[in-house]
């Protein structure tokens, strides 16, 4: 299941998530960087990043595997090296990390021009 990790943050709903105790289950959360200021830019909402990171902490309180997507697009490729940094002392008990190419759904394709251009 695809989210961006901020409902989560609410451990009521994430315990709802959790009792559904699906085998197959697995939640893959956006994560543009491992810094908030970035990360909120690319989303275009003040505290999504806080919130986000908190979403994941509590899926893994509560038993629900959780994979983190880095999107690498012209914004997040710098942030590589200190991304892999983070999530390895940070978010260790995360069960999957994948580097995802952008994807022309939702807000991208307003952004494709500049999103996909490198510096």
């Amino acid at each position: 299941m695809l989210s961006n990790g901020r409902r989560s943050a609410d451990d009521g709903y994430t315990a709802a998530v959790a009792a559904v105790r699906h085998p197959d289950i697995m939640i893959g959360i956006r994560l543009y960087a491992d810094v908030a200021d970035v990360h909120d830019y690319i989303v275009q909402a003040r505290g999504a990043f806080d919130e986000t990171i908190r979403g994941v902490l509590s899926l893994k309180r509560a038993g629900v595997p959780v994979e983190i997507r880095f999107v690498i697009h012209r914004d997040t490729y710098k942030r590589l090296p200190q991304f892999a940094e983070f999530i390895a002392r940070n978010l260790v008990l995360v069960d999957h990390v994948a580097l995802m190419g952008l994807e022309a759904i939702g807000q991208a394709p307003k952004s494709r021009k500049g999103r996909w251009q490198w510096s």
